[in-house]
């Protein structure tokens, strides 16, 4: 992202710099994509995935468009296709994309990713990849 407004090239470096920190490649069961958290605890537990810290290192597709919207600046789609990907490969029984983990699909949540997707479009142009 580059525009003339230097303010607003600073907020967005900002926000990359938030979302790269959260940026997780499991390359592992559900998670074959890249995917942003929405957030990390330093202080976890020991028990992966359970409540003391663990909470949001999964996919959440409830913020998985809000991740989109600033991401799709950045010159390499792939973070911000990679949410949708393994939403994608991993739909629950409904059909509906859902919060995840690398060994468990979870709840769906009403969200814009449909809108977020058109957007990503709109800046990448990649027909293959919203189809």
């Amino acid at each position: 992202f580059r525009c003339s407004d230097e303010l607003l090239n600073r907020t967005w470096a900002y926000r990359w710099f938030l979302l790269r920190h959260n940026l997780a490649e499991p390359k592992y069961g559900n998670l074959q994509s890249p995917l942003f958290y929405e957030g990390r605890s330093h202080k976890k537990s020991k028990s992966p995935f359970s409540k003391g810290g663990w909470e949001f290192c999964k996919l959440i597709n409830l913020s998985v468009p809000l991740h989109v919207m600033d991401a799709r600046w950045y010159h390499d789609s792939a973070y911000s296709e990679g949410p949708f990907n393994n939403m994608k490969e991993n739909p629950n029984e409904d059909g509906m994309f859902c919060c995840m983990t690398v060994d468990t699909v979870m709840h769906a949540f009403a969200n814009f990713s449909c809108w977020a997707a058109y957007q990503l479009y709109l800046v990448h142009r990649n027909r293959e990849a919203m189809a």
